[in-house]
């Protein structure tokens, strides 16, 4: 009876670790060391039509990281394609003037062709080199839908 209860007991954390593993699996990873912002780069999109493009590009090459040194014109047609609720002049102006870096919530981005892409985080990461912070913190995931799924985004890796 103990063996047959030992049995079940190896079953059950067999079958525990399993689902740990697969769900482990699906969770972000969060890279504890600091990334060199020189090394960052991020996804823009460029263009809705046919089909939504995106341009991967260094982070100095941003429009937000432009709009930091008074080239404001590469933002503005940015804007024009980006979720107005999100992002506007206005709204960039205002993290500008009340940055704090002790508040900064983590960055996200994902390893794509040997390059750190970030997606959540460029108008925040612009603003750290634009103070010339070297180093930041990442949290990378294992998927992002414009990145994983091709098929229906264009992209240009410009680096």
């Amino acid at each position: 009876p103990i063996s047959k209860l030992n049995q079940i007991e190896d079953y059950f954390i067999n079958k525990i670790k399993f689902k740990f593993i697969k769900i482990k699996n699906k969770i972000d990873t969060i890279v504890n060391k600091q990334i060199n912002i020189n090394d960052i780069h991020s996804i823009i999109m460029i263009s809705k039509k046919p089909k939504k493009t995106f341009m991967i590009i260094d982070i100095k090459n941003t429009p937000h990281y432009k709009f930091l040194i008074n080239d404001k014109n590469d933002y503005l047609k940015y804007l024009q394609l980006e979720n107005k609720d999100n992002h506007s002049e206005e709204i960039f102006n205002n993290l500008i003037n009340n940055f704090d870096i002790t508040k900064i919530e983590k960055i996200t981005g994902k390893i794509y062709n040997n390059k750190l892409i970030i997606f959540d985080g460029i108008h925040r990461t612009s603003i750290l080199l634009n103070k010339g912070i070297k180093t930041i913190k990442i949290k990378t995931i294992k998927k992002y839908s414009i990145l994983d799924k091709p098929k229906y985004y264009d992209i240009i890796d410009n680096n």
